[in-house]
């Protein structure tokens, strides 16, 4: 920030019920669920990777025809270790197994990557439902986000009951960084683009004015308003 300048301050506020609640839940869910299937395929498709995979699945089977070649060599001859047999045997069917094992690489493969995505969406929906389970337990109540540069503080209007009145609790206080995935009734702030642990939630009605406040401290973000997304 330029010497003289005054940060800029904004105000979102939300009243945040238990619908609110759930809807927030699901907008974060499908923003962790986005971030982890990205890492998951960055991960999947790295080309080294990939390389050294399919170089691997073919030194192996040319080992396993090797052994069976030479197994059967000697059993064709009568070899065998101390006058038994049944170690080649033994050696066969392990070269058979590996080879059949190396033969269907590929195939467990496509069955590794659907248990990866099983296990991202179980993972991502105990994440999400972790990261609203306080604000769940304490509804209703007023969403108060004061913004000012790139410092956020939240602040958490509770309304009057029998036992206590009105008040106002401090939560927290963050500096606006890194990687945004923005839906309508969340926002989602990571350490980078790549990150999928969450740094900063915040609860909003309209995710606009949250995105342009973004967009003018210049941290990049990603729609997950589209409803095909997850």
């Amino acid at each position: 920030m330029a010497p003289g300048n005054t940060p800029q301050e904004h105000q979102l506020s939300s009243h945040i019920d238990a619908d609110f609640i759930r809807r927030a839940e699901q907008d974060i869910l499908a923003i962790l669920l986005s971030q982890r299937r990205q890492f998951n395929h960055r991960w999947q498709s790295n080309h080294t990777m990939n390389r050294v995979k399919v170089v691997l699945r073919y030194v192996g089977l040319l080992l396993c025809l090797l052994g069976l070649l030479i197994v059967a060599t000697s059993l064709g001859l009568g070899l065998a270790w101390d006058h038994r047999a049944w170690p080649l045997w033994a050696a066969l069917v392990v070269f058979l197994l590996l080879g059949w094992f190396f033969w269907h690489l590929p195939h467990w493969e496509t069955k590794a990557r659907a248990w990866t995505e099983r296990v991202s969406q179980k993972s991502c929906r105990k994440l999400a439902k972790k990261c609203v389970k306080q604000a769940a337990g304490m509804v209703p109540f007023l969403a108060q986000y004061d913004i000012k540069g790139d410092q956020i503080s939240y602040h958490r209007k509770q309304p009057a009951n029998e036992d206590q009145a009105e008040r106002w609790l401090f939560v927290w206080n963050r500096t606006l960084a890194g990687f945004a995935g923005t839906a309508e009734h969340a926002t989602v702030l990571f350490k980078s683009n790549r990150a999928i642990q969450p740094r900063i939630i915040v609860l909003h009605q309209d995710a606009e004015p949250f995105r342009t406040l973004l967009a003018g401290l210049q941290i990049p973000t990603s729609d997950n308003n589209d409803p095909n997304h997850a």
